[in-house]
């Protein structure tokens, strides 16, 4: 997970700005290391506060065309995928903000697995 302002500034060095509210551009990229394809069933993020929580998976389909990640030989596209959003924050407020993902994926015929993600 990245985060960066409208200027391409971490999230992490933005200081108190004129405007309090402002949009800020989160990443998010998953990847396939492994030799199996994967079909990802769930892909959400959360931010907190407010503690709102959202499927990227629409996201995903839209990037690649797909919700099944292979391993880099056997994908039309170039791993790992990303996939960003737009969301207006609040920076004048003393809260830190955290943003945590979550993946959920499963090989034909096999078990899911599950990955979580934090900035």
């Amino acid at each position: 997970v990245t985060c960066v302002d409208s200027e391409g500034t971490d999230c992490e060095a933005i200081e108190a700005p004129e405007d309090c509210v402002q949009d800020l551009t989160y990443t998010y990229c998953i990847d396939n290391p492994g030799p199996t394809c994967m079909e990802v069933t769930s892909f959400t993020r959360t931010i907190t506060p407010p503690g709102s929580t959202a499927s990227l998976l629409d996201l995903l389909v839209g990037e690649i065309g797909t919700n099944t990640i292979c391993p880099p030989e056997q994908n039309a596209f170039d791993l790992p995928v990303c996939v960003s959003e737009d969301v207006s924050t609040n920076l004048c407020t003393s809260e830190k903000i955290s943003v945590t993902t979550t993946i959920t994926a499963a090989p034909p015929n096999g078990d899911s697995c599950m990955d979580t993600g934090m900035y």
